[in-house]
């Protein structure tokens, strides 16, 4: 479990400093998938990064089950991120000189995991290992961004706008492969969006504004990928 406890963090803005989170607690249970709402600029993606040792808050506490991240010092916070959580982007921040098996091999090397043709298959990029990115699509460049966080076995993946560079078609069959792989994985999934729709997959929504957690509910029910409404 993830629980954070009067997470502050403040950015310099001229003479003063700006609230990007403010005084923000927050549970995420394991098998948790938590999807955070809010407008640009509420505080949405600083809370992800926070939340998985990206970055340092000024204030607060952040423990994973009974470790405190925040009393890390920056190698083992490194050495925390590497054998514990998994990064998603929009961007897809594939290395261009590397194909696609070596950009997905280097999150396996991470963790020394040898054993990730399982991820390959279910992501359908089997085909594509000797491609480079620029030979790929963004919903292809995306799968194989997955896939080299999932070869790291991640106990959290955290996924910041996954959906943000794609259509309708190729996002929900992103949302799939994340679903499908949740479903038989112990992983929680952390996920930044401003698509309404996506919020319907979650059994934990957060909404944000003005760096602060306004609204935290959770969906008795919650729908397939292909069932979300998209917006």
């Amino acid at each position: 479990m993830i629980r954070l406890k009067n997470v502050v963090k403040t950015y310099a803005d001229g003479e003063g400093r700006v609230y990007a989170l403010d005084d923000v607690s927050l549970e995420v249970e394991k098998k948790d998938f938590t999807v955070i709402l809010g407008p640009s600029g509420s505080g949405k993606s600083t809370l992800v990064n926070v939340m998985s040792g990206l970055d340092r808050c000024d204030m607060g506490r952040i423990f994973y089950d009974d470790a405190d991240i925040t009393k890390l010092k920056e190698k083992e916070l490194v050495a925390f991120r590497r054998e514990n959580v998994g990064f998603v982007f929009q961007a897809y921040y594939l290395l261009p000189d590397l194909n696609v098996e070596n950009n997905i091999r280097m999150g396996a090397n991470l963790v020394h995991n040898e054993d990730y043709d399982e991820i390959v298959e279910m992501l359908n990029i089997k085909d594509y290992l000797k491609r480079m990115p620029y030979q790929l699509s963004g919903g292809q460049q995306q799968r194989v961004s997955i896939a080299r966080a999932l070869a790291k076995k991640p106990k959290v993946l955290f996924c910041d706008e996954p959906t943000g560079a794609l259509d309708e078609t190729h996002g929900k069959q992103v949302l799939a492969l994340l679903q499908k792989y949740q479903e038989a994985n112990p992983v929680s999934i952390v996920m930044v969006t401003h698509n309404q729709g996506i919020s319907a997959m979650a059994n934990k929504v957060v909404r944000v504004n003005s760096g602060k957690i306004i609204e935290v509910s959770e969906n008795d029910s919650v729908l397939s990928a292909a069932e979300v409404r998209w917006s």
